[in-house]
């Protein structure tokens, strides 16, 4: 197994390089380089070697490229090597893999979108594989990846819409649980209870739905009698564009996606 590198140790970034050590990678096998020294010293005090300089990466077969968008003319500057079967595995988003290519000089990209919960080996991971990476690199890096939550391999000119759907989501989860929790404030509860129980019906009722392999109306449906509680809830998110606003949202988020691609 070569070695690994990792260009940028933020939250996703590290959160995958620990599924990666859950797959068999040792610590003293993986090269992290990072401007920050926090970032620098977390790594090393997990047992990671350091990268002084970028040109140490020459020695990686695979590294994994995990900074911000707009660094990635800074790291290209900076990044000049000749190795051109070296793999980049990259999470910047909106950055397609023709770009990166032109960018950083190297043939063999794979792009791949993670999302919050990969840093708990939950991840919704979308990936994919230009025709340049071989059959038994693409088996070592979905093996990496499945480390850190599902994989689905996406054809490239939907990223964006990954983006917006997986990427984003999390964030949208979020403000749904949070209105969830202040509803049962303002009819009584505290807010940690209600957080906790609007939080295990959210993961129950997805997790329920996952087990059954159901269509989300269908199982709606056994949960709203006639004339019942549910039904007068859901007739009232359905008068305020509860379902239209959330389409809304993720559709702003993929042209969102697409302007940061076309560097607007």
């Amino acid at each position: 197994m070569g070695k690994l590198g990792c260009i940028g140790y933020g939250a996703m970034g590290s959160a995958l390089i620990a599924g990666f050590v859950s797959a068999g990678f040792s610590t003293r096998e993986i090269l992290v380089y990072d401007t920050s020294s926090t970032a620098r010293d977390k790594a090393k005090q997990q047992g990671f070697l350091i990268a002084d300089d970028l040109g140490q990466l020459e020695e990686c077969d695979y590294v994994l490229l995990a900074v911000k968008p707009q660094q990635l003319e800074t790291v290209a500057a900076s990044w000049k090597q000749e190795r051109r079967d070296q793999v980049v595995i990259s999470i910047l988003a909106g950055v397609d893999t023709k770009t990166l290519r032109a960018a950083l000089n190297r043939e063999k990209i794979i792009r791949v979108m993670p999302n919050l919960p990969a840093q708990i080996g939950r991840g919704v991971i979308a990936v994919h594989f230009p025709g340049e990476i071989s059959d038994d690199e693409k088996q070592f890096v979905l093996g990496l990846l499945q480390k850190t939550g599902k994989v689905f391999e996406i054809r490239e000119e939907l990223f964006n819409a990954v983006t917006a759907l997986s990427g984003s989501g999390p964030a949208f989860v979020l403000l749904i649980l949070e209105a969830f929790a202040q509803a049962g404030v303002m009819e009584g509860l505290d807010f940690r209870t209600a957080l906790d129980m609007a939080v295990e019906t959210m993961v129950g009722t997805a997790e329920h739905l996952k087990a059954q392999k159901m269509h989300p109306a269908e199982l709606r449906d056994m949960v709203t009698s006639p004339k019942g509680t549910t039904a007068a809830g859901l007739l009232v998110l359905e008068d305020e564009a509860t379902r239209a606003s959330i389409i809304k949202g993720i559709r702003a988020a993929a042209e969102r996606s697409r302007q940061l691609q076309e560097g607007k």
